[in-house]
């Protein structure tokens, strides 16, 4: 998508950038309870900012944020965190709800998977909440396998979500 320009950041450029807050204003936008299509969260994703500091930190969490080229407006943010030297998790995929059906998932899925190969990652992980709509055929679609399926209720590793069933999906890079 020629409109787009993304941007990568790594966990070290990611804290110390003074768009830090809004970069997680919008990951947060995308998982607000009652979302259009992510409604099975009860708070937003990072209660905080420091919440958000600790995620990219402790998961070692490099960041892609996607801006309309014509307004500079954030479209679009995902990333990947490092899993161990070849493996990778997709994170914080969100793209901004009135835009959906327009490609711009695919295009920092894609962006994402190549950065990441770039990095000699091998494998790309995929947690998707089933609950989400058609985002499962979204993945299937973008050669995501699902590998196991679990029952997630609130509280413990999750304490922002309803009861949802999490598919582990995979894709080689």
């Amino acid at each position: 998508m020629s409109d787009l320009d993304i941007t990568y950041y790594s966990p070290k450029e990611l804290l110390e950038s003074p768009k830090l807050l809004g970069y997680m204003d919008f990951i947060n936008s995308c998982y607000l309870p009652l979302h259009l299509h992510f409604h099975t969260f009860t708070t937003a994703r990072f209660s905080d900012l420091e919440d958000f500091k600790t995620y990219v930190r402790d998961g070692n969490v490099t960041l892609a944020i996607a801006r309309d080229i014509s307004t500079q407006d954030i479209v679009a943010a995902g990333g990947y965190k490092r899993m161990s030297d070849t493996e990778a998790e997709l994170t914080c995929m969100s793209t901004d709800p009135r835009l959906g059906g327009r490609g711009i998932g695919t295009h920092m899925d894609k962006d994402l998977e190549k950065h990441a190969r770039k990095n000699g990652f091998k494998k790309m992980h995929a947690m998707v909440i089933r609950e989400h709509g058609r985002v499962v055929e979204f993945y299937e679609r973008l050669g995501y396998v699902k590998k196991s399926e679990e029952l997630i209720k609130p509280g413990g590793t999750f304490p922002n979500v309803v009861e949802v069933n999490v598919w582990y999906m995979d894709k080689d890079l």
